[in-house]
């Protein structure tokens, strides 16, 4: 499904100015040189294959991020509300002092749990439904909130939690990187860490469940990246930033870089499904573009001390708690 006709265009241009692209007057209704560019940066932002062609995966993630607050009713169901009004509605509620979770743009138990008594103390119906009178509460009372507690809620749950209890571990990987992922889980259980999901192949919705489900401390991924190799990513939107998922990146992306010669501050915070669904703190790490054959050979034959400094890197966050 390409959506190349002039109306359907400027809806996604429309789209795209609304979340902050800069789409020159003269292509509306064209696909020219910025709308494209546009495309592409939203599609990498978002995990997408970056083609730059108005695909139903791209149309169907720009629909839903282009939500704001008070479009629609929200409420708790499954399958769960997404999108950028979910993430509006968490960050106003994370501002005012009910724990919503982490903005991640995800209608969860915890956002509903917060609404319903976010509700009770504005003397409205405390159903968990966030309609008309819940908005207009939300935007009466929102001068007084200036900022979220939930990044800082993440590094104190972090700081808190005891060090003399076995953490546990989610890997999953792309088939090409097989032999890497099995010398990283087993530098994982040499130090003392537990593995009980592991993945090779399989859907990111479907793992994030899983992984949600099993009480991990972490979940790494390893994939091929659609450029250069030997980056690391972890979850961060325009509202919210994994302050822990953020220090495990940076510093596994400081040892990888000795490995694969990459950028050691290239570590880049992005809304890839695995990232956005999963709750714990995540990592995505892009080794190699899987159609460079040189680079793949290149990094099967270095996977021991690839697994090491992948290992050296989720310690070197954990010791320094």
């Amino acid at each position: 499904m390409n959506r190349t006709t002039d109306s359907s265009l400027a809806d996604v241009q429309e789209r795209l100015m609304q979340l902050g692209y800069d789409i020159p007057i003269i292509e509306l209704g064209n696909l020219g040189t910025e709308t494209t560019k546009a495309i592409v940066s939203y599609q990498e932002i978002h995990g997408l294959t970056p083609t730059g062609k108005l695909d139903t995966q791209t149309w169907n993630e720009l629909t839903t991020s282009s939500y704001k607050l008070g479009d629609r009713l929200l409420y708790e169901r499954q399958p769960l509300f997404r999108g950028e009004d979910v993430a509006e509605l968490q960050h106003h509620l994370n501002a005012l002092g009910f724990d919503a979770g982490r903005e991640d743009g995800f209608f969860r138990a915890e956002t509903a749990q917060a609404l319903r008594e976010f509700q009770r103390n504005m003397g409205i119906s405390s159903d968990g439904i966030c309609g008309p009178n819940t908005v207009l509460a939300l935007k009466r009372v929102n001068t007084f909130a200036s900022s979220s507690a939930t990044n800082l809620r993440e590094q104190v749950q972090w700081q808190l939690r005891d060090n003399s209890k076995v953490y546990r571990a989610g890997v999953c990987l792309d088939p090409t990187f097989t032999v890497i992922g099995d010398r990283l889980i087993k530098e994982l259980f040499e130090r003392g860490m537990k593995v009980p999901l592991y993945y090779e192949g399989g859907d990111e919705s479907e793992i994030a469940a899983e992984a949600n489900s099993s009480n991990l401390d972490f979940l790494f991924s390893l994939k091929p990246s659609f450029g250069a190799g030997g980056r690391c990513i972890f979850f961060s939107n325009n509202r919210y930033r994994s302050m822990v998922g953020a220090a495990l990146a940076g510093s596994i992306q400081h040892e990888l870089s000795k490995i694969v010669k990459s950028d050691p501050d290239d570590a880049v915070g992005r809304m890839y499904p695995l990232l956005r669904e999963s709750k714990m703190p995540s990592v995505i790490i892009e080794l190699c573009d899987t159609s460079d054959i040189t680079m793949v050979q290149l990094v099967r034959e270095r996977s021991t001390q690839i697994a090491q400094a992948v290992a050296d890197g989720i310690y070197s966050v954990i010791e320094s708690k």
